[in-house]
């Protein structure tokens, strides 16, 4: 870690102050054309936020070290990239650490604890056998979501005694960034034919039962019970905030979650449609739709009206669990500038500011002008507001003449012209 602190010459470029965080940018130059950047940290206070946000540091590959450029004279360091701007990555170490404790918090409801110490004495998670196998296995409980079914197993008579709960998506495989959230967690292992499941394959995790462990004297099996009740809520959204954490560094070259590295023929089948029925004249969808969140309403009557007349439409709930996990930034780039006929954009005062709705524009804007003006973009305004890059001569469907279902008649007329 010494190269990180010390060279022939020393500069001190940035500072920033983030979460209770003071990070400094430290240039050192070794010779002529050599120079180097590290990032120094120094988590401030004694709240758990502060070891959260050092323990998170540790695992982004953030080493502990004497330092004099911070006060402490005590810091977390890593080597930075060149090129990359101090203060948003900075900043996504921020939005980061937010989404991890947030993660944390919906997780440690269903007993996975993400920083260590917080996992109470009386939940131990290390098996010896399979988790299925057992000379007695009774099967207790269900429940699902709209992501996961999970299924509790209480086993007994063989090297183990205790609950293993099962996992199976309702929509297989798991991504890679979900199947990587696993094994960030630690406790899962994976089962090929579990008989909860039809004997399909399932992430499986085992509880010890402890006898007089619990609060009280008591076992722990009311425990096992509640956190069991807890997934249906609280699973599904705190895998989802790990992936969220996970985007806000990546981007940088600093994962969060272990992805595996994948080959040019996986990338390949992972660009494939997302779940397609057919290709429309080689494209994936008839229509996508972009719209803002406060005209979701309108945009699900659209899509559902579009799809009780088999047209191949692109609304972000009708694949939910296909694009969970995946990194949308690319995937909504395809969607919105290769893959479709049609886009629909909902035109209003939020469509306008959102960073996501700017990203869909974008990329359709970008086809419009690859197809030289040729009819892509069919606008339907909500509101009175001008679309930035939009001409003005394109012409539109106004909320206010046109309800959503005499838009829909409309729209199914234009999908039946020739492409």
């Amino acid at each position: 870690m010494s190269e990180l602190h010390s060279a022939l010459r020393t500069e001190v470029v940035g500072r920033e102050n983030v979460e209770n965080v003071n990070f400094v940018l430290v240039r050192l130059q070794s010779g002529k054309t050599e120079t180097r950047l590290s990032v120094h940290a120094e988590p401030t206070g004694y709240l758990n936020s502060a070891i959260e946000m050092a323990a998170l540091l540790n695992h982004l590959d953030f080493k502990e070290n004497a330092c004099s450029f911070v006060a402490g004279k005590k810091c977390l360091a890593r080597e930075l990239t060149s090129g990359i701007d101090f203060k948003d990555f900075v900043e996504g170490i921020g939005r980061c650490f937010r989404e991890i404790s947030a993660a944390n918090s919906d997780l440690s409801k269903c007993g996975l604890y993400i920083f260590d110490g917080d996992e109470p004495d009386f939940l131990s998670q290390q098996p010896y056998g399979d988790g299925h196998n057992s000379p007695q296995r009774t099967h207790m409980r269900i429940s699902e979501d709209e992501i996961f079914k999970y299924a509790l197993t209480f086993i007994t008579g063989g090297a183990d005694k205790g609950w293993t709960i099962h996992y199976r998506p309702q929509h297989s495989p798991l991504s890679d960034l979900t199947e990587a959230s696993f094994q960030f967690l630690k406790v899962f292992r994976s089962f090929v034919e579990c008989p909860e499941f039809e004997f399909d394959d399932c992430h499986w995790r085992f509880i010890t039962f402890q006898e007089g462990g619990g609060r009280y004297g008591r076992s722990n099996a009311d425990f096992i019970q509640r956190i069991f009740d807890f997934h249906k809520e609280y699973f599904a959204p705190g895998v989802e905030k790990l992936i969220k954490a996970h985007s806000e560094v990546s981007p940088y070259g600093i994962p969060v979650l272990p992805v595996r590295s994948l080959t040019p023929s996986q990338r390949l089948a992972q660009s494939q449609p997302v779940s397609p029925k057919r290709k429309i004249n080689g494209l994936k969808y008839d229509v996508a739709l972009s719209f803002a969140g406060s005209d979701r309403e309108i945009a699900e009557a659209l899509a559902n009206g579009l799809r009780q007349n088999d047209v191949e439409v692109f609304y972000d709930r009708f694949y939910s669990e296909h694009l969970w996990g995946k990194d949308l930034t690319i995937e909504f780039d395809n969607i919105y500038r290769k893959e479709s006929r049609y886009c629909v954009i909902f035109i209003s005062q939020e469509y306008v500011h959102r960073m996501w709705t700017i990203n869909e524009r974008r990329s359709a804007l970008a086809r419009f002008l690859q197809e030289r003006g040729k009819d892509y973009i069919l606008p339907i305004k909500v509101e009175e507001v001008d679309l930035p890059g939009l001409p003005p001569t394109i012409g539109y469907l106004d909320l206010k003449s046109y309800p959503i279902n005499e838009i829909t008649e409309i729209l199914l007329r234009k999908l039946r012209e020739k492409p």
